[in-house]
């Protein structure tokens, strides 16, 4: 009897933790919020000027949604992978132009917004962020996507817009995720 509990429990307490994401208040404080860091889901701290990405964050271990929007921030540490719950990553309008590799073991991962970056390239194993559903990289300096992005089966949004894009690297892009509503800005002469 007890065996058929235990998973019981586990996958209600699991059910319990997500619902109360759904409802929790959004952190605007990092102090605030590390006074009860496993009681964290929300956190957002855009235009708060970082030039570095918090790395106290780390210890929001249940953390679901990160807004780092609106900052100065240049590097994105590899330690960003400890937080294993995290649904939506918005690190847009920075100063970003590379992301750790480590950003794909955020397998819960369901948005990233890295709009307005510096950004020339993603990690070459961005495939395996299979349950992300919106992509946004508009007005970024990227070019292409990994081969890897083919695995990316449930996402439904790419924002590729405000990047100069030749109809060649357009229709590539188009074949490598043929399920997704993709956003170009309309197709350049560049790089042919």
């Amino acid at each position: 009897m007890f065996k058929l509990i235990l998973p019981l429990f586990f996958v209600l307490q699991s059910a319990w933790v997500y619902s109360q994401a759904d409802t929790a208040r959004i952190y605007t404080s990092l102090s605030e919020a590390l006074i009860n860091p496993l009681q964290v889901y929300k956190l957002k701290l855009s235009k708060l000027n970082l030039k570095e990405f918090p790395i106290e964050i780390l210890q929001l271990k249940n953390l679901q949604f990160l807004d780092l929007s609106k900052n100065k921030i240049v590097k994105i540490p590899a330690q960003i992978n400890q937080l294993t719950n995290l649904k939506t990553l918005n690190i847009s309008k920075n100063k970003i132009e590379t992301l750790p590799n480590e950003i794909s073991e955020l397998l819960q991962l369901e948005k990233l917004i890295v709009s307005q970056n510096n950004l020339i390239y993603l990690p070459e194993n961005i495939g395996n962020l299979e349950q992300l559903k919106v992509l946004d990289l508009w007005d970024t300096e990227i070019t292409s996507l990994p081969q890897s992005a083919v695995n990316l089966k449930n996402l439904k949004y790419l924002d590729l817009r405000h990047i100069q894009l030749n109809p060649r690297e357009q229709e590539a892009i188009k074949k490598l995720l043929p399920h997704a509503k993709i956003y170009f800005s309309p197709a350049c002469n560049c790089g042919n």
